[in-house]
């Protein structure tokens, strides 16, 4: 999460109020976005997997 806020500070030159709503629901969407991420590696994986054994 850090490493993403500070990409997103860097890159847009955006300094954060972190006691600010926005940066919360900043926050958020990160959080959710990288659940997004982690559950489709975890279903590409197992699809993978699936393809595999009944190949």
């Amino acid at each position: 999460m850090q490493k993403i806020e500070n990409i997103v500070r860097y890159r847009f030159k955006i300094e954060f109020n972190e006691e600010s709503a926005y940066y919360y629901r900043f926050i958020t969407h990160l959080k959710f976005f990288a659940q997004r991420l982690v559950e489709y590696k975890k279903t590409k994986q197992a699809r993978r997997c699936f393809f595999e054994s009944n190949a």
